[in-house]
């Protein structure tokens, strides 16, 4: 493994933002309403990639090889 993990911190549910926010889009019958679900997230992704620390061309290079990614092309799906 490539990471030496030396101490894990727990952090509860409720301050993990982007998992709790997926957790409450989810009806009591289990449907999930689609629109808000896909505004939030692309909101959330949006957010990370604004404040991401790689210039245009290489995040350019990172969507263009994850384009033609089988696995991640079944994950945007």
């Amino acid at each position: 493994m490539r990471f030496h993990i030396k101490s894990l911190i727990h952090i509860p549910g409720k301050e993990m933002y982007a998992s709790d926010m997926l957790d409450r889009m989810i009806h009591k019958d289990g449907n999930v309403k689609q629109n808000e679900l896909e505004s939030e997230i692309n909101d959330y992704v949006c957010s990370i990639i604004d404040t991401i620390p790689i210039s245009d061309i290489k995040l350019q290079l990172l969507i263009e090889a994850q384009d033609e990614d089988e696995v991640t092309k079944k994950v945007k799906e």
